[in-house]
């Protein structure tokens, strides 16, 4: 379902394998429980551990101007979904502000970080 792809301006991220229908649960970006497929990085936010998940977490990029993903909170975690229809080879990108807002994670309640559009030349997944 995903692939990883290397960006010049921005490292490793996360780009569709095929078509993502819009509204679809793709999986999560952090998690409450250590069980689930994460990675072993912890972020303590207000008191609460959350673990990030497994490529989602670690590698869905930043982008306040057009991001294809949303996020919800549910009893296991930091939930994302497609707020569009994603072609195959599309990178899969969140507003970081929006997850920042659910977890009051910042104090301005912003996350500043400029994002660089750039081709996707997809020649093997580093998954």
């Amino acid at each position: 379902m995903f692939i990883l792809h290397k960006f010049v301006t921005r490292g490793i991220g996360v780009v569709s394998e095929k078509s993502i229908d819009s509204g679809k649960v793709i999986g999560y970006y952090y998690t409450r429980n250590h069980t689930l497929k994460s990675t072993d990085r912890i972020h303590q936010i207000n008191g609460v551990s959350w673990y990030e998940s497994y490529p989602l977490g670690r590698y869905v990029n930043h982008n306040h101007i057009s991001p294809n993903l949303t996020a919800e909170l549910d009893d296991v975690g930091l939930i994302l979904k497609t707020s569009e229809k994603i072609p195959p080879h599309t990178e899969l990108t969140i507003d970081y502000n929006v997850l920042s807002g659910l977890l009051d994670a910042y104090d301005d309640g912003t996350f500043k970080y400029d994002y660089h559009p750039e081709p996707i030349n997809i020649t093997k997944n580093i998954l």
